[in-house]
Parts: structure tokens; C-alpha cells; sequence
């Protein structure tokens, strides 16, 4: 102890005001007994700072954070932020963007924001409150992520061994840091770091600059002392908040309580392998380690874009792999696609009419990863397309308060985005991953595609031998060898023209019979996909006349995927009309379709009435089937629905209603005639939806 306060103290000799600075000339022979009397004790110890806020009874930080991080149990900010209003010189809402990491989003700061007292110790003190707590909850949310990707992957595999279920604490008990999470530490420090020099990138931290400020604007106006800079302050007192942020994973995260054993092996393991001036992890562009002041010292869009690469390859071999067990089992004895459909069973059950969708597991994972992997793109287009803009600041911008051997190897190594995403490539999360699921940032069509094991079936149907499953490159129908797409296209009997309204974001384009939505603000673009069907040996196929690598998943699909899709797409955009035209008339005060909202009205009529007959098309089809057996259309739209359409997708359409039944016999959902025995006759859901929006634009 004595001997951490005598270094503590030569540390801020020169960088911060004492009562020995301000000692009288006329003193300095001190009489008899007060020799020791003007001499200011060293600042407490980080952990005792950490100590004094887990055995506040009251629990004001832990509130503070709950707050900030979670809102009526579930978590806050579990997205990245890329958008054009992040306060960055760089920021370009045509081209790209820097992405916030969720992490720093929520990042917990409260202690800095409600500084009253201005001197550099106070904002130390607030400084390491932030830091440990901001830990203490990561570590807790660290075990949570960790223990449902195990909960999960204990499904892919035989025989898993329940040992490892709380792996990391165990780890930690021993006094060694998982990797990831002290990665997630070096991540968290670096942004504490800007936050004090003034560089942090995000708008919504106005409080905590201003107060940062006034600390720094006081020092320089005190003539007693030297005027202190937020990277003297920094220099000084980083180790703090780093030793902060250890003593912080001594406390259990349930009793928060401190566990004095783990605390013991840990704040051994400090001084030598997570001593701050020499701990290291493994990445940050160097060829073995990086070390953490080094590291901290980097500007934020390089550090955020390496972490987001980090979370990407882990996440995305980790949904592969789950993707694989739930669509081909956990032997490879199934193949199913991303509709749920089994790929064994090629022609309709007339008897069973949901018999073939066994797959549920299948198609939930790949349409979570579809969505998933939609986002992660738009996301790596955003910092990818900043990253030149970037590259120049490092000469024009920057302070001199970044790593110059950093710099200076940004500016002579990668100098193009392509050398720089090689790198984030053979990074240590991103080379370890599988040969179906290789990651190569220089090619993103390959990399952010969707999942080979979420494919629709083939048309033809699989086969399966010794090596596997795969496709069957052919079939015979009456005689006649069908090969592929052309010579299914060129049957000249028994097909049917199929158009069908699909809302997409790619592209603001809309075709001629919906112009009326263009820049009305419910959809961002509509194509129209035009498919050609035809029974073909017991089997309904259908292929897509004007086929698009980019947007299309494949040409040729059973009509079963199509119906399926139709559904899907329908009660997305159903969600989204139904939102912007009740914000749109919330805003008018009423419950009609005025202030401003005229044209959002035409636009959802003219797609009412050109869905509606689609409707009748695809569902009259994929019905017509099944005939025969004992099943009405009214009763196999609503089952096929509640069975096959993720729930939370049912709920939200049909509103305060609590069953699709319920929606079926509710006002406007019945139709005019009346069934022979003189029962009323009901709509199928889909048709009372149209109602129902219908009338909302019509009242």
C-alpha cells in the first residue's frame, strides 16, 4: 500500500494542484509538530472506489445502469448504429457511415454526467464508478450470451457435457480472463478514452462533455498549478480505470457480492498478465498481440470496425452451424428447406395437408438468419464505403492524441479498403471458421449470401447416398425428360401467368400501377415478380421469368414456397401499411385519412385491390390441390397460417383479437350470401384483412 500511494503521488506531482503547491514561503521551515500537517493523502485506492459502490445500500449506480440498459426486461440498444446523424466529420448519408457498437451505446456514464465537484480527482472517481459498473454488467451479460450459444449448441452435439456450462466463471474464478471478454474490455477503455479527450463520436453525450470540460477549463484557470490536458489526465490516471474495471469481476454477479478468493488470484494475475502498461490481446492488426495502451489510443472507427468484423464471424459460424443440425439433422438424415418443407416429399399429401412441413426448426433459423444477414451487409456497405474519408482524416483531422505507429501504418499499409478488410479477415475470430461458412470481405456477395442450407428444394427433388445428399438433375414425366428450367418453361399446356407485388428496400423503383406509392413514405420500393406455373409429374412448379442474383434465392421453386412466401410477404407489408397509416392519422387527430395522408390512402387502396386478386390466384392454386378431401378453403387459409407463420407475425395483424377464429367472425368478415343450409358464410382471413384495412382508409 505505501508503496502504491509513494507512486501515485510522484505520478500527480506535477499535474495536480496539492495544498503542498500552495504552501506560504514564510513555511518553509514548519514548526515543531506540524511537520506532516499540509500533506495530502494520496487519492483512495481504484478497488476501494469499487468497494464503496457495491456496499452502497441504496444501489443508485446498479439503478442508473438497469435503467439505461434494460426496458421492462428486456435489453436496450441491441443493434449497431449506423446512420447519418452520428455527430462524425465523416459521416456521409449517401455512401456510409461509422457504426456504433450496441456496447458503447448504452455504455454507463451517470457518475461523469452528475459531477458536481470539477477537479481532475473527483472526475477520476467518476471515472472508475463508470468503468467498473459498466464491466460488472458486461461480464453478466457476457455469461448470458455464452450460456444460450452453449444451450444451443448442445443441441448440434452428441453427448455434451454440462461442465461446461459456466465455463467463463469458472475461468475467471481462476484468476484468467476469457479472451473475448477482456477483448470486450479493451473495446470499452478505448471508448472511456474518448470520452475523456473529448472525441467520442455519438450526439447524445452533451452532459458528459460539458462537465468533462468545466474540469479541465478550471485547472488552466488556477495560477497555482500547471494547466492539466485531458491526455495528461488520461496518462495519469488510465491505469486506474483499468485496475477499476478488474476489481469490478471480483463481485458476484447475482449476490453482488465480493468473492475475496477470486478477487485474491485476480489482482495477482494484475501485476503480471493484465498489468495495465503491459497486458495485451490477441488482434488489433499486429502480427502476434496488441497492447492495451497502444490499442486505447486508436480512433474509434477502426476500433468499432474491427470489433464489428470480430462479432460477425463468431455470430454468423455460429448460426451456420445451428443452421446445418436444424435443416440437415443432427446426422445429416434430413433435408429440409427454409420454407419448412420436406425435400423427400415432392407431391401433396391430398389426405395430410400439412404433413410435409416437419422443418419448423429449419425455417425459423434461416429466416432469423436471412434477416440477420441482411442487416450485417447494409451495416459493412456503411463503414466500407467511409473508410477512404477515414483514411484522410488520419493527415487532416486527428489530433495528435492517436497511436502514430497506428497511423503511420493505416497511411503506408492500407491505404485502400481492400488491404485493410484482408486484414479484418485473417483476424483471430474470422480465419477459424468452416469451410460451408468461409468469410472473405473482399467478396460480399459470397459472404453475406444467404445460408446453403436454407435453399429451397429442388424442383426435381434430392437424393441421398454415401456422400451426402444432392439434387436430382432430372425428371421423366410421361415419357419425356425434363432437364431443367428452359424445358419446363417450354411446356406449352397447363400453365399460368402469376404476378406478384413484392416490397423490397433495394431499389426505389415501383411498377406503372403503383406509382401513386412512390415517396408517399409506406414503402421504399416495389418489384413485380412474374412467375410461370405448371404441374409437371404430380408436382406444381413454378419458375421466375426475370431472375436476380442479388434479390432472388432461386428461379424455380415449388408452388407450395411460393404460397408460403406469398403469405409472408402479404402480413409484413400488411404490418407495416397498417403502422404508417395509424401514425398518419393519429397526427390528423381523428380517425380519418386527412392531414397529409391522402396519398397514403390512394397508395394502399390501388395495393388492396391488385393484391386481392393475387390472393385469389395463389390461394385458389395451391388449394385446388387438396380437393377431395374433407377440408374448406376458409378453415385450411386459417390453419395454414397458425401453423406455419411465426406467431408473433399472426399477432400483430390481427390486433385485439385473440384468435384468427374470432377475426374470421368479427364485423365485415362474413360475406352477403349464405351457405346452402342458410349458416352465414365467412371470409378466409386474408380476405377479412383486406376488409379491414380497406375500411380504415375508407371511414
Amino acid at each position: 500500500m505505501e508503496q502504491r500511494s509513494q507512486q501515485h503521488n510522484e505520478d500527480s506531482s506535477d499535474a495536480l494542484e496539492t495544498h503542498n503547491s500552495r504552501m506560504p514561503a514564510s513555511l518553509d521551515e514548519k514548526p515543531s509538530g506540524y511537520e506532516n500537517k499540509c500533506t495530502c493523502p494520496p487519492p483512495p485506492e481504484a478497488c476501494e472506489i469499487v468497494q464503496k459502490i457495491f456496499h452502497d445500500k441504496t444501489g443508485t449506480h446498479f439503478n442508473e445502469a438497469c435503467s439505461l440498459k434494460y426496458s421492462h426486461g428486456k435489453e436496450k440498444h441491441t443493434q449497431w448504429k449506423c446512420n447519418s446523424h452520428i455527430s462524425s466529420k465523416t459521416s456521409d448519408k449517401d455512401n456510409g457511415s461509422v457504426c456504433i457498437p450496441p456496447r458503447r451505446q448504452k455504455m454507463y456514464t451517470k457518475p461523469i454526467e452528475t459531477l458536481n465537484k470539477m477537479s481532475p480527482l473527483d472526475l477520476r472517481t467518476a471515472f472508475i464508478e463508470s468503468a467498473a459498473v459498466e464491466t460488472f454488467f458486461s461480464w453478466h451479460e457476457y455469461k448470458v450470451e455464452k450460456k444460450k450459444e452453449k444451450e444451443e449448441q448442445a443441441q448440434l452435439v452428441v453427448n455434451t457435457s454440462e461442465d461446461d456450462s459456466d465455463a467463463e466463471q469458472k475461468k475467471l474464478n481462476g484468476g484468467e480472463i476469457p479472451e473475448d471478454f477482456l477483448r470486450q474490455m479493451f473495446y470499452t477503455l478505448g471508448d472511456y478514452r474518448d470520452l475523456c479527450l473529448g472525441k467520442d463520436i455519438d450526439s447524445d453525450i452533451k452532459t458528459v462533455k460539458t462537465n468533462i470540460n468545466k474540469v479541465f477549463t478550471n485547472s488552466s484557470k488556477s495560477a497555482s498549478s500547471k494547466t492539466i490536458t485531458p491526455n495528461d489526465w488520461w496518462e495519469t490516471y488510465g491505469k486506474d480505470i483499468w485496475e477499476g474495471m478488474l476489481c469490478s469481476l471480483s463481485y458476484d454477479t447475482k449476490t453482488q457480492k465480493k468473492v475475496q478468493e477470486e478477487h485474491d488470484k485476480l489482482m495477482g494475475a494484475t501485476k503480471t498478465i493484465y498489468k495495465y502498461n503491459t497486458v495485451t490481446f490477441n488482434g488489433g492488426f499486429n502480427e502476434n498481440s496488441t497492447k492495451l495502451t497502444n490499442f486505447v489510443k486508436r480512433p474509434p472507427y477502426f476500433r468499432w470496425f474491427e470489433e464489428w468484423a470480430d462479432e460477425f464471424c463468431r455470430k454468423r459460424t455460429h448460426k451456420l452451424e445451428k443452421i446445418k443440425v436444424d435443416c440437415r439433422g443432427l446426422n445429416g438424415q434430413n433435408n429440409c428447406d427454409d420454407d419448412g418443407f420436406d425435400c423427400t416429399q415432392m407431391v401433396p399429401n391430398k389426405h395430410e395437408i400439412f404433413k410435409d412441413f416437419i422443418c419448423q426448426s429449419c425455417a425459423t433459423s434461416c429466416k432469423s438468419y436471412k434477416q440477420w444477414i441482411s442487416a450485417k451487409k447494409k451495416e459493412f456497405n456503411k463503414q466500407q464505403n467511409i473508410y477512404d474519408q477515414e483514411i484522410q482524416n488520419i493527415e487532416s483531422n486527428y489530433d495528435k492524441i492517436y497511436d502514430d505507429k497506428f497511423l503511420r501504418q493505416l497511411s503506408n499499409d492500407y491505404i485502400s479498403v481492400d488491404v485493410f478488410l484482408k486484414k479484418l479477415k485473417d483476424g483471430p475470430c474470422c480465419k477459424n471458421n468452416i469451410k460451408y461458412s468461409r468469410i472473405n470481405f473482399n467478396n460480399p456477395d459470397e459472404t453475406f449470401k444467404h445460408a446453403e442450407y436454407c435453399a429451397p428444394c429442388p424442383v426435381f427433388g434430392v437424393k441421398h447416398s454415401r456422400n451426402g445428399w444432392s439434387s436430382n438433375s432430372q425428371k421423366t414425366c410421361d415419357g419425356i425428360i425434363y432437364k431443367d428450367t428452359r424445358d419446363i418453361k417450354n411446356i406449352k399446356h397447363s400453365t399460368e401467368k402469376l404476378n406478384m407485388l413484392v416490397s423490397h428496400n433495394s431499389e426505389n423503383r415501383f411498377p406503372s400501377n403503383l406509382n401513386i406509392c412512390e415517396k408517399v413514405g409506406i414503402f421504399e420500393g416495389i418489384r413485380n415478380d412474374e412467375w410461370t406455373c405448371v404441374d409437371l409429374c404430380k408436382s406444381d412448379i413454378c419458375v421466375l421469368e426475370k431472375f436476380n442474383n442479388d434479390i432472388h434465392d432461386k428461379q424455380n421453386i415449388l408452388f407450395r414456397s411460393l404460397f408460403k412466401r406469398w403469405l409472408e410477404n402479404f402480413l409484413e407489408d400488411y404490418n407495416k401499411i397498417n403502422n404508417k397509416i395509424s401514425h398518419c392519422m393519429k397526427n390528423g387527430g381523428g380517425d380519418i385519412c386527412i392531414n397529409g395522408c391522402e396519398n397514403k390512402c390512394e397508395c394502399v387502396d390501388k395495393w388492396i385491390k391488385l393484391k386481392k386478386k393475387e390472393w385469389e390466384k395463389v390461394r385458389d392454386r395451391y388449394f385446388n390441390q387438396y380437393k377431395g378431401g374433407d377440408t374448406d378453403l376458409k378453415f385450411f387459409v386459417r390453419s395454414f397460417l397458425e401453423t406455419l407463420i411465426p406467431q408473433t407475425d399472426v399477432d400483430n395483424v390481427i390486433g385485439k383479437v385473440k384468435t384468427l377464429s374470432d377475426l374470421e367472425k368479427s364485423t365485415g368478415c362474413t360475406s352477403s350470401d349464405t351457405s346452402e343450409n342458410g349458416q352465414i358464410k365467412y371470409d378466409d382471413v386474408v380476405e377479412c384483412l383486406f376488409y379491414k384495412l380497406q375500411e380504415k382508409i375508407d371511414t
